[in-house]
C-alpha cells in the first residue's frame, strides 16, 4: 500500500507536466492555425482589393479581321502606287486660293495616280480599317510621344489625293463628280471610325469625315448657283453615316485598358493606393460608378439627347470627390499618359468625348439646314427671318438640336446655325465659326457664307 502511494506521488508531477505540455502544444497549434488563417484572409482581401469584375456587356474582345475584309491592306498597296513628290505635296498644301491653284500640275498628278483612285474604290468595299498589329489584349503603353497617326498614314495620303481630285473637279465645274468623291471620302472615314480601336483612332476617323469631307460639302452649298443635281440626296445620307457604334466600341476598349492599368498599378503598390484615394475610400466603388455610367451611355446613346443622357448619369459620389481633392496624385497616375487622360475627361469630368459624338450629329443636321437656307436664298434673294419659313417648302420639319432636342438654332443677323452645345443654354451662338474648332465653343456654329 505504501509502495502504491509512493508510485502515485511520483506519477503526479509527470502527469501535471504532460498536461502543461499538452496545453502548450494546443496553444501553439491554435496560434499556427490563426496565423495561417490570417495569411489566407490577408491574401484574399488583397486579391479582392485588386480584382475588378467587368460585366460581359462591357467586355470587348480582340477582333480577328480577315485580310480580304480589311481596307488597311488596300491602302498599303495604294501607298506603293502613290506617285507624288514631297515638293509637290508641299506645293499643293499651300494652294489655298484660286490665285495659287495650278490646274496643270494637279491634272498631271491626278493622271499619274489613276491606280490609287482605283484602290480607294476597292477599299470602300471593305467593312473594316483595322491595323493588323492592334490587339486589345496586347495594347502597348501610349504616351505623349506616341505617333497616333502612324497606322493611318497610308490611308491619309490616299484620302488627301481624293480631296485634291475633288477640288480639281469643283474648279472644273464638275460638281456632281466632286460630290461623289467627297461622299467616298466621308464613307471611308466612317468605316475607319466604326472599326474597333482606341478612342483616339476613332476621333481620327471623325476628323477625316468632318474636316476633309463635310466641310467641303458645306463649301459647295455656299458657292454653287445653281446647286448641283443630287446634292440633297447626298446631304440626306450624312446622318446615316453615324459614328456612334465606333464610339461605343472605343469606350469599351478604353475602359478595359483603364481597368487593367488600375489593377496592375494599385494591386502591386497598395501604398500608392492609399496615397491617391485615402484609406476611407474604396477605389473599386469608383470603378463601379464608372461602369454604371458607361452602361448608361452605351444603352442610351442612340435614343437620348446629350442633356437627357447627362441627366441619367450618376452624380459624382463622395469617393470620386475625394479622389479629385488629391488631384495632383491622381494626375500623376491617370493623366500623364494620353490613354488615361481620356478616362479622366470622360468619367471624372463626364463627357468630353461624349460631347464630340453629339457634335457630329449637329454638324450633319446643320448641313441639311444650310442646304435649305441656300435654296431659299436662291429663290428669295435673302435669308429668312426664322427657320419656320423653310417649312414645308424647303424642309419637312426643322431638325432637332441633338444636345437638347429643341429646334436647331439660327441667327440671321450673325449668319449662323448653332447648337446649345455643352453649355446646354442658348447664349446666342458663337460668331467665330470654323468646322475644325467646333469643340472649343459653348454654342458651336456653322457659318452661312452666301
Amino acid at each position: 500500500m505504501r509502495k502504491y502511494k509512493n508510485r502515485r506521488k511520483e506519477e503526479e508531477p509527470d502527469k501535471a507536466l504532460r498536461k502543461r505540455l499538452k496545453k502548450r502544444r494546443t496553444f501553439l497549434v491554435a496560434i499556427g492555425i490563426a496565423l495561417c488563417l490570417a495569411v489566407v484572409i490577408i491574401i484574399f482581401f488583397r486579391q479582392d482589393r485588386g480584382k475588378i469584375t467587368v460585366p460581359e456587356d462591357l467586355i470587348f474582345s480582340d477582333v480577328d479581321v480577315p485580310k480580304e475584309d480589311n481596307a488597311y491592306y488596300v491602302f498599303e498597296k495604294a501607298e506603293d502606287e502613290l506617285n507624288i513628290s514631297e515638293e509637290e505635296r508641299e506645293l499643293i498644301s499651300s494652294m489655298q486660293s484660286d490665285d495659287e491653284w495650278d490646274d496643270d500640275l494637279i491634272g498631271e498628278i491626278i493622271e499619274r495616280n489613276k491606280r490609287v483612285f482605283q484602290l480607294f474604290d476597292k477599299a470602300l468595299e471593305k467593312r473594316y480599317f483595322h491595323p493588323p498589329d492592334f490587339r486589345i489584349s496586347e495594347m502597348p503603353e501610349l504616351d505623349k510621344d506616341y505617333d497616333y497617326a502612324a497606322e493611318y498614314r497610308n490611308y491619309l495620303n490616299a484620302d488627301r489625293l481624293i480631296i485634291i481630285k475633288a477640288d480639281y473637279l469643283f474648279r472644273q465645274g464638275k460638281t456632281e463628280d466632286f460630290l461623289e468623291l467627297i461622299m467616298k471620302s466621308i464613307k471611308m472615314g466612317n468605316i475607319a471610325q466604326n472599326s474597333p480601336k482606341l478612342y483616339f483612332h476613332n476621333f481620327f476617323g471623325i476628323q477625316l469625315r468632318k474636316n476633309l469631307g463635310i466641310g467641303r460639302i458645306q463649301k459647295i452649298i455656299s458657292e454653287s448657283d445653281p446647286l448641283p443635281d443630287g446634292i440633297e440626296e447626298h446631304v440626306s445620307k450624312l446622318e446615316d453615316l453615324s459614328g456612334k457604334e465606333g464610339y461605343k466600341k472605343a469606350q469599351k476598349i478604353e475602359f478595359m485598358r483603364f481597368v487593367q492599368y488600375i489593377y496592375d498599378t494599385l494591386s502591386s503598390n497598395h501604398g500608392l493606393y492609399d496615397r491617391i484615394l485615402g484609406n476611407t475610400v474604396q477605389w473599386k466603388e469608383i470603378i463601379n460608378s464608372i461602369m454604371k455610367a458607361l452602361k448608361i451611355v452605351i444603352n442610351n446613346l442612340d435614343d437620348l439627347s446629350y442633356a437627357e443622357l447627362k441627366d441619367k448619369l450618376p452624380e459624382k459620389k463622395e469617393d470620386i470627390r475625394n479622389a479629385e481633392s488629391r488631384i495632383e496624385l491622381l494626375k500623376s497616375v491617370l493623366i500623364d499618359k494620353a490613354a488615361y487622360k481620356f478616362l479622366y475627361n470622360e468619367y471624372i469630368e463626364y463627357g468630353l468625348f461624349l460631347e464630340i459624338t453629339y457634335m457630329e450629329d449637329f454638324v450633319n443636321r446643320a448641313t441639311r439646314v444650310l442646304l435649305a437656307l441656300r435654296k431659299y436664298h436662291i429663290d428669295e434673294g435673302k435669308l429668312p427671318e426664322s427657320l419656320d419659313r423653310l417649312v414645308p417648302d424647303y424642309l419637312s420639319e426643322i431638325p432637332e438640336d441633338p444636345f437638347d432636342n429643341e429646334k436647331i438654332r439660327y441667327c440671321r443677323d450673325k449668319e449662323i446655325i448653332y447648337t446649345v452645345g455643352r453649355a446646354l443654354e442658348d447664349l446666342g451662338g458663337d460668331e467665330e465659326v470654323g468646322i475644325s474648332d467646333l469643340y472649343e465653343k459653348d454654342n458651336p456654329s456653322v457659318g452661312i457664307n452666301f
